[in-house]
């Protein structure tokens, strides 16, 4: 009887060993490149949000849309100015499209700009770019399957404008009209970019105003169950996507 007790608890310790060996081997398989061919937890500095700060000039970049013509940040001086990354497999982004569009039509005098960068989380269907014209290709997707309505500006193939602002997959910047910084945050929240807006356009400062913190991972990991939104997008990238999603956010939840 001790016998096979032992060898049922052994038999249970297998599975969770090759959870275990998953989950760190998701958060230890860091690449330098920058188009990652799947996601990990450590493919990002968690703690750290490099890129411009609150006061600082704003990094001018030109990017192409997805009509092909050239657009510069320095062209919509004078005017507040929104930016958002995102991606056709960043589900955080895609949640946040029909209320920032809503903001959009709210305040017709701010600029709103989505930068699509490299792909949150690649999968066998939407693969990490592999050439200029294939992200600008993913964009159009993007803008036609999710009704994005903000102008899209492409990124580099080798995400200049995402890294010199931060990396991040989901950040948001708040030009002021003069250039600088006026906000910023390493994950985009409509309602709160809204109180952002109303208070630079009156003439009040935001410094009460406090970015919203990094997702909880354990929050992360729900939502992949109860979102429809969150399984849409994975389903949508394909193969490895899930798993890696869900590996990625356990291996948050356990080492940071």
């Amino acid at each position: 009887m001790k016998t096979l007790t032992l060898t049922v608890a052994g038999l249970m310790l297998i599975p969770l060993a090759c959870l275990g060996y998953m989950v760190w081997f998701n958060y230890s398989a860091a690449t330098s490149e920058y188009n990652y061919s799947q996601f990990a937890a450590s493919q990002y500095t968690h703690g750290t949000f490099e890129g411009p700060t609150v006061g600082e000039p704003a990094v001018d970049f030109t990017l192409l849309d997805v009509e092909g013509k050239k657009h510069s940040l320095s062209e919509y001086a004078g005017k507040h100015v929104i930016i958002e990354t995102g991606s056709l497999t960043c589900p955080q982004y895609v949640s946040w499209i029909d209320p920032m569009n809503a903001l959009m039509e709210k305040h017709p005098d701010v600029a709103f700009l989505t930068i699509y960068v490299r792909e949150a989380h690649p999968g066998s269907n939407v693969a990490s770019h592999s050439s200029l014209k294939e992200k600008l290709a993913l964009a159009v997707r993007l803008r036609n399957e999710e009704k994005e309505f903000r102008p899209i500006l492409v990124d580099t193939l080798e995400g200049d404008m995402h890294r010199s602002y931060g990396a991040w997959p989901n950040m948001v910047y708040v030009i002021a009209p003069d250039g600088e910084v006026a906000f910023r945050g390493l994950w985009n929240n409509a309602d709160l970019l809204e109180e952002v807006v109303e208070q630079l356009k009156s003439g009040q400062p935001v410094n009460g105003l406090k970015p919203k913190a990094s997702p909880n991972a354990l929050l992360i990991l729900l939502d992949m169950f109860s979102n429809s939104i969150t399984k849409r997008v994975l389903s949508r990238a394909g193969g490895h996507a899930t798993s890696d999603f869900i590996l990625g956010g356990m291996a948050s939840l356990l080492l940071y």
